[in-house]
């Protein structure tokens, strides 16, 4: 049976986007019916509402039982005593999430953070995510290693560790450093199981009730550059650079490079275009989204131009090329990690899922292992 202690699929068509086989790698997901179905069904091809209720009621999770799961972690982190207004609004998702929009998404939130399994998986990338080589195709000059450099593909350290994750919202400043920290331990273990920190299960037991109430309710985000230093090896030093300085010897020498607080104006998030040049148009604060993080995993030059590689979690926009003018127009804070980091902290460790052959895991959003 697939899906297990996860959303409904019909509350929202398309917030359910992957999934694990009931914590056990499957080599062939394909030949799993119900998968199958409900692949199907997201993706907009024909099924019968037959079939439909049926996968729903074999995989259903009652909507009872989320609600207890919810009460208790609410009840364990004492968020239900206390300040009265917030009392009574974590008591609203649990009783009157169907009457308002804003608490309908703050309980699908909570869900996500209270799921058992937390970051879910597949073993597939559904078609929708762009993949490594969809991403050359439209920018061929990286798929040459005589012409570019790509840490998980030229740096003998680093072969074979490509990962991949698709977000759900407002979670960048975690996905970066996550995917930092994976390749990052890559570069110093000889095993292929390096893990990554399931990021429900992070938010479920390190987040404060200040926190969670920002999280859950208001969709906020937060710091890459400050996220990462809770993550690594006690006491890592974490170095900025500048801009103009950063090579791909830079790149060689420490791995990939931390990218947080970028600019992204309208002309980075809209369409599904992966090369940046020049000047953002039409630069000012009314075209001025968010502030994002990703993380610099390329570099190449050009007669003498330098162009980077980004890696992204928005599933078309998974690898982008920006040009040095126009990172510079988006004013990040470049920072690359000192301190060897051999291993995740031990008290993460509880945290950590380790892949196996080639098993994604996800949770609102999607993680890849990629493995000869």
């Amino acid at each position: 049976m697939i899906i297990k202690n996860i959303l409904d699929c019909y509350w929202e068509k398309g917030s359910i986007q992957i999934f694990r086989v009931n914590g056990v790698c499957s080599p062939c997901l394909e030949q799993c019916e119900n998968f199958t179905k409900f692949n199907q069904f997201e993706n907009g091809m024909d099924i019968t509402n037959e079939e439909l209720n049926l996968w729903k009621e074999e995989n259903k999770v009652t909507l009872e039982d989320k609600k207890q799961a919810m009460a208790r972690f609410l009840f364990e982190k004492e968020i239900l005593k206390g300040d009265p207004m917030r009392t009574k609004k974590f008591k609203d998702i649990l009783i009157n999430a169907e009457s308002e929009l804003a608490y309908i998404k703050a309980q699908d939130r909570l869900l996500r953070i209270t799921s058992e399994n937390g970051d879910q998986s597949s073993d597939t990338i559904p078609e929708y995510v762009m993949t490594f080589e969809d991403f050359c195709k439209k920018v061929p000059i990286w798929n040459d290693p005589e012409q570019s450099y790509v840490c998980f593909r030229d740096d003998p350290e680093m072969k074979d560790s490509l990962v991949q994750r698709v977000q759900k919202s407002r979670l960048c400043y975690i996905h970066a450093p996550l995917v930092l920290q994976h390749y990052l331990v890559s570069r110093k273990t000889s095993s292929k199981q390096v893990g990554m920190i399931n990021i429900a299960h992070y938010i479920h037991d390190h987040f404060d009730t200040g926190k969670l109430e920002k999280r859950i309710f208001y969709n906020e985000g937060g710091d890459s550059a400050y996220q990462v230093d809770n993550i690594l090896i006690p006491d890592p030093e974490i170095s900025p650079i500048a801009r103009k300085n950063y090579t791909m010897d830079t790149m060689k020498v420490y791995g990939p490079c931390l990218v947080s607080k970028f600019k992204v104006f309208k002309d980075f998030q809209q369409g599904d275009q992966v090369m940046f040049h020049g000047k953002p148009p039409n630069k000012n604060k009314n075209n001025l989204m968010r502030c994002h993080g990703m993380i610099m995993i390329g570099f190449r030059e050009d007669q003498g131009k330098r162009y980077f590689l980004l890696q992204n979690w928005w599933a078309k926009k998974q690898f982008i090329e920006v040009d040095f003018e126009y990172q510079n127009e988006c004013n990040p804070l470049l920072s690359y990690v000192e301190t060897p980091q051999d291993h995740i902290p031990f008290d993460l460790e509880k945290h950590v899922v380790f892949f196996q052959n080639a098993l994604i895991w996800t949770m609102m959003m999607l993680v890849q292992r990629k493995v000869p």
